[in-house]
């Protein structure tokens, strides 16, 4: 048995003096396992009285190779035994070597903030999923296995973890009441996983939000390059000013910059001197 949950089907001879061997009938055989945490045995009823199972059960922790099966064969008039023996059985279960924490979104914002909106749109969650590394190169998907204990250790002020069933996953929220930021660390013990239980799984992912908006403008029409423009002149010996193009600047906490321009409104606050048509500033 190599895993959790393996299984075979058990059968029981008795070998006579003659060399020649016959099947011990289920109904006067006695079986049984001297170690439950590592195997475990069931009957299923049917032909021929039915047949023994032994599986390994969930959360076997060690490692064995010794006689696990106990039989014994009774008389069937009045149950006195008639034979014993044991069988060999090597339970080799794979050592845990490292868990793996997995995040659909490295970045996440609250449903209140800027980031959240067009045309920044960072998720307001997260999906995880926790993989188990063995020493026989396998792994095994932890994500809803029970033995898994996953807890906030940095940041757990800025966020929770929800657990919204196999069919939803399991996801890492922004708690809205708060106004923090930066880094939430998660992770992952199994404490109950006698395999694993010093095995640790870290991740960090990061909390963004708004920090600050610049507005700057541009000689309109503008080309690549051209430098600011904060003055109207007049334009050679006429009596027309330059026109300008105010562009909007979105900074976020992780310094990610985003041009908002276009999802922007813009007015002056002196129109007598300068109007605004889109975000095009003109002479009034």
């Amino acid at each position: 048995f190599e895993k959790e949950f393996s299984f075979s089907d058990i059968y029981t001879y008795a070998t006579m003096t003659d060399t020649s061997y016959m099947v011990v009938p289920i109904s006067q055989l006695e079986l049984y396992s001297t170690r439950l945490d590592v195997l475990q045995l069931d009957l299923t009823t049917g032909r021929y009285g039915g047949t023994y199972h032994g599986f390994v059960p969930f959360n076997a922790n060690n490692v064995f190779e010794e006689l696990l099966v106990q039989a014994t064969w009774k008389d069937a008039c009045d149950g006195t035994a008639i034979a014993t023996g044991q069988g060999p059985v090597t339970v080799t279960l794979p050592l845990a070597t490292g868990a793996i924490i997995t995040a659909t979104e490295a970045e996440i914002t609250r449903i209140r903030d800027a980031a959240y909106c067009d045309p920044i749109n960072l998720p307001a969650l997260s999906g995880i999923t926790v993989t188990m590394q063995f020493d026989d190169n396998t792994e095994k998907d932890m994500t809803f296995d029970v033995r898994t204990v996953l807890a906030i250790t940095v940041g757990n002020d800025m966020a929770y973890i929800q657990n919204e069933g196999e069919s939803l996953g399991i996801k890492v929220r922004p708690t809205e009441s708060s106004n923090n930021f930066g880094t939430i660390r998660i992770q992952a013990t199994f404490p109950t996983f006698g395999r694993a239980a010093n095995i640790v799984g870290i991740l960090d992912i990061s909390l963004v939000v708004f920090r600050d908006i610049a507005i700057t403008s541009y000689p309109f029409p503008a080309y690549t390059g051209m430098p600011q423009k904060n003055i109207l002149d007049l334009v050679g010996c006429t009596d027309e000013y330059q026109r300008a193009a105010a562009t909007l600047i979105v900074t976020l906490t992780n310094n990610a910059t985003y041009d908002v321009t276009s999802y922007s409104t813009f007015e002056s606050s002196n129109t007598v001197v300068i109007t605004m048509a889109g975000n095009v500033m003109e002479d009034s």
